[in-house]
């Protein structure tokens, strides 16, 4: 029993790894059009994948957040238009420059996908 105890750890454990990876990997606008650009955001699975990892936006999982610019990111992720909007090279170009200029003055990009 404890072997399938401790199985089951380790498989929960590279679970939270991987989506806290992939969670994070979000806040990079060039990964966002390669998942654009390969029709990920167009499936319905991976649609709820994102709907799902919301859960990172919850006070016990942020505390393991080193990019917290991607749970902005994985917040307008629930919307249709700008899922398709990172389709568009001038989006992600956009999206690139909003979160270089929120850097250089540590400020936050604004709440809505449009960024205004």
């Amino acid at each position: 029993m404890a072997s399938s105890a401790s199985g089951a750890g380790s498989e929960n454990s590279l679970r939270f790894q991987q989506e806290l990876e992939f969670v994070q990997m979000l806040a990079d606008p060039r990964y966002l059009h390669y998942l654009a650009e390969k029709r990920y955001f167009r499936e319905a699975a991976f649609v709820n994948f994102l709907a799902y990892l919301q859960y990172w936006r919850t006070p016990p999982y942020l505390k393991y957040i080193q990019y917290p610019h991607c749970l902005q990111v994985l917040s307008w992720l629930q919307d249709t238009e700008f899922r398709a909007s990172l389709e568009n090279e001038t989006a992600i170009n956009a999206l690139t420059d909003a979160q270089a200029l929120s850097w250089l003055h540590h400020g936050k990009i604004s709440n809505t996908p449009g960024g205004g």
